[in-house]
């Protein structure tokens, strides 16, 4: 790709995010819980081109994503892994404040699901196959051309789609950086 002018170069991204909030208890009888906190490994990749879509769009960038996540109770709603593919679209118009969207969606296993013996408080998460679902807005502050700082508010969301009772699903708020 030597000698390509810089706009249509692609870009692999590698990014690292920490997330801490609370869930929000959407039922009767939900567990009690700490802080919950999330680690986010992702591998992008940024689009550059001239094609319309890309312009359009400012250069959007997928990612998959390893996610790690501590429910905030670890005997009942313990812990999950998972992987994550999703875009991130940054702001169109808004260079003095730049603003981005990343929308994710993925599986993930959870250690600690319902169970009638070992387990019957998780009401929460029934099975240990899950959806995860991520919508998070980061502000971005660029350092260089190679590192830049964010920080923003994310909804985290973890459910089997009731294929597995009981399942109240998992909603977390958290913030980032």
């Amino acid at each position: 790709q030597d000698g390509q002018p810089e706009r249509t170069r692609q870009s692999l991204v590698v990014e690292a995010s920490g997330y801490a909030g609370k869930q929000i208890r959407i039922y009767p009888g939900y567990p009690d819980q700490g802080l919950s906190g999330y680690g986010e490994v992702s591998l992008g990749y940024k689009f550059r081109g001239t094609r319309h879509w890309q312009t359009y769009f400012r250069y959007p960038q997928v990612f998959c994503s390893f996610l790690y996540g501590y429910f905030g109770n670890a005997q009942v709603l313990g812990s999950s892994y998972g992987l994550m593919p999703g875009i991130l679209l940054e702001s169109r118009n808004n260079r003095r404040f730049p603003v981005d969207v990343k929308l994710g969606t993925g599986l993930s296993w959870c250690n600690r699901p319902y169970h009638a013996i070992t387990n019957p408080d998780n009401i929460v998460i029934g099975s240990h196959l899950t959806n995860v679902t991520m919508v998070a807005v980061r502000y971005r502050k660029t350092l260089n051309s190679s590192l830049a700082l964010m920080c923003g508010a994310a909804f985290v969301h973890f459910s089997n789609a009731h294929y597995q009772l009981p399942n109240v699903g998992l909603n977390t708020l958290t913030l980032s950086l």
